[in-house]
């Protein structure tokens, strides 16, 4: 009898190349996001022109937790709740602290095909 092994199925590799893209994203990456996707404007709290990325490098990728749409229309009485985990990086404005937070998913979807375009010329 195999078992299933989810690294090895090619309907995963798609999502397994973007987890591991996420995992390697840096500080730079981030930003360089940020400058291509024209979203290095001012903090819209305080106007501060800054921002300080908390490095996913070092810190790693902050976790935003959803309650799936079952969760919420069904709850449950076990006490056990029903989530999907987001990875987010996180920018910080350097001024007030307002928080930033976009997928790690599209910055590393970004990086990817980044890579693609420079490998193909």
């Amino acid at each position: 009898m195999s078992h299933y092994n989810p690294e090895s199925d090619p309907r995963n590799a798609a999502l397994l190349e973007m987890i591991n893209a996420a995992r390697e994203l840096t500080s730079e990456d981030v930003m360089a996001f940020f400058d291509a996707k024209n979203a290095s404007g001012p903090c819209p709290i305080c106007g501060h022109p800054d921002w300080n990325i908390i490095r996913p490098e070092t810190e790693g990728v902050a976790i935003m937790s959803l309650l799936k749409r079952e969760a919420i229309a069904a709850p449950k009485t076990s006490g056990v709740v029903e989530t999907v985990d987001v990875p987010l990086v996180m920018a910080l404005c350097a001024s007030c602290g307002f928080a930033r937070r976009h997928s790690a998913f599209f910055v590393a979807k970004w990086k990817l095909e980044r890579a693609k375009e420079r490998a193909a010329s």
